[in-house]
């Protein structure tokens, strides 16, 4: 009768671990990710910006864009106007804003269906 080969628990453990985080980076990197933006996180700018922009690493679909004063009124970006809502990189027209800070919020889809979110902030100085 052959002999009956029993791996170390621990061994095996450790190679059930290795598994599950090989196939958790492989679903991460398959997610979009916002690369840059324009006005940059943090900006200082002396004077408004025509356009807002969003590039990121694979195609999505943007579904949603929102600027934010510091008061709490909120300018939704209209993107029916754009040549289309699925992409890497977007510009939307900028409203007229005044001086003060600001805030980006936007949504979108990945192509996997996956629901993301972020945002980042300027100011534009008096």
């Amino acid at each position: 009768m052959p002999a009956k080969i029993q791996f170390p628990r621990f061994l095996l453990t450790l190679l059930w671990a290795a598994l599950c985080s090989l196939s958790l980076l492989g679903s991460a990197h398959a997610h979009s990710k916002l690369l840059s933006t324009h006005p940059v996180d943090g900006a200082e700018l002396a004077e408004a910006p025509h356009q807002l922009s969003l590039v990121f690493n694979r195609p999505l679909r943007l579904v949603l864009v929102t600027l934010t004063d510091a008061t709490g009124t909120v300018v939704t970006f209209d993107l029916q106007n754009l040549p289309s809502t699925s992409g890497e990189n977007f510009d939307l027209p900028m409203p007229e804003i005044n001086p003060g800070d600001w805030s980006v919020s936007w949504s979108a889809l990945g192509s996997d269906g996956h629901a993301m979110r972020g945002g980042f902030a300027f100011t534009l100085l008096p």
